[in-house]
């Protein structure tokens, strides 16, 4: 008798490296940290001079993407207007714990211009 076998694939996001240097990492104060002076990301991988303000995006779903984005590029910091947001159920679904990988800073419209100033 012929048996076929179905086969599932099912994608998922663990690295067990990956999990340890960030935990390690959440011990410091900065979510970054340097190795032979070059910032680097949870993961050690070497972070783009990068910051993408997106304070003026208010949809949950949306800024879960662009975290992604930011963690897959390594940027060094994504701005949004209410760093709450990544506490919402829809933020998380979409981001898959991008936003435990790349700082996620809360600034609102308003105050965006002076807080780029004084980077």
């Amino acid at each position: 008798s012929t048996h076929t076998k179905s086969v599932a694939f099912v994608q998922r996001k663990v690295d067990r490296v990956r999990e340890a240097r960030l935990a390690a990492l959440q011990s410091e104060d900065d979510a970054a940290t340097e190795i032979n002076g070059r910032k680097r990301n949870a993961v050690g991988k070497e972070t783009l001079p990068l910051i993408v303000c997106a304070s003026l995006v208010d949809k949950a779903p949306n800024l879960a993407g662009l975290a992604r984005t930011c963690e897959v590029f390594a940027c060094e910091q994504l701005v949004v207007a209410d760093a709450a947001i990544t506490a919402k159920k829809e933020f998380q679904q979409i981001a898959a714990t991008a936003e435990k990988w790349i700082p996620i800073a809360g600034v609102p419209p308003a105050e965006l211009r002076g807080w780029l100033e004084q980077r």
